[in-house]
């Protein structure tokens, strides 16, 4: 999936456009996946909300009915950065709640949140997303971003799929998904 709409001509949108990236999208990983949880409880910037888990009470969490975990990992024609991004939450009807993100400082100004945040609505297709956010003394990055789509100021920030389309800029990377059959156990 590569979008060249909303393009502006400016070298960051010319360099974006050249650098080949690629975003592998593995929903569900395997419990036994550490890199997962260490991401979650590492990173700081771009965090939703600051919770932390053990491993076991991730697995608790992502076995609650509906659940879903997404592990991002991103590549470009510099190399390779691995996993950088983890996304947690459920499914309710027409609306996916997000209740875990977080993305590796390493992996800002690429559009890999937007890329994520689109994925989400054509993965589960729903018509909203419900990010479980909570001030953290540095996570302002992450509200930032959070506002320029919510259809409100605060938390919790819901973003409609119509809002988050009309304002996405140009994507370009190159989608990779990945599923697992299996549930989490």
């Amino acid at each position: 999936q590569i979008l060249r709409s909303n393009s502006d001509g400016s070298k960051a949108e010319t360099f974006l456009a050249n650098i080949a990236a690629t975003l592998t999208l593995e929903y569900n990983p395997p419990p036994e996946d550490k890199r997962v949880v260490e991401l979650v409880n590492k990173t700081n910037q771009f965090n939703l909300n600051g919770f932390r888990y053990t491993e076991a009470e991730w697995r608790v969490r992502l076995r609650e009915p509906g659940s879903f975990a997404l592990a991002v990992s991103y590549v470009d024609k510099f190399g390779p950065l691995g996993k950088i991004a983890v996304l947690a939450g459920n499914k309710q009807g027409s609306v996916l709640n997000v209740w875990t993100w977080v993305m590796s400082c390493r992996a800002f100004s690429r559009r890999i949140e937007h890329a994520c945040i689109s994925d989400l609505f054509r993965h589960f297709e729903v018509e909203s997303i419900v990010f479980d956010f909570n001030a953290t003394a540095k996570n302002g990055p992450t509200a930032e971003f959070l506002t320029r789509f919510s259809e409100s100021a605060v938390a919790p920030f819901s973003v409609s799929r119509t809002a988050f389309e009309a304002k996405c800029p140009a994507l370009y990377h190159e989608i990779l998904e990945n599923e697992l059959v299996e549930k989490h156990g």
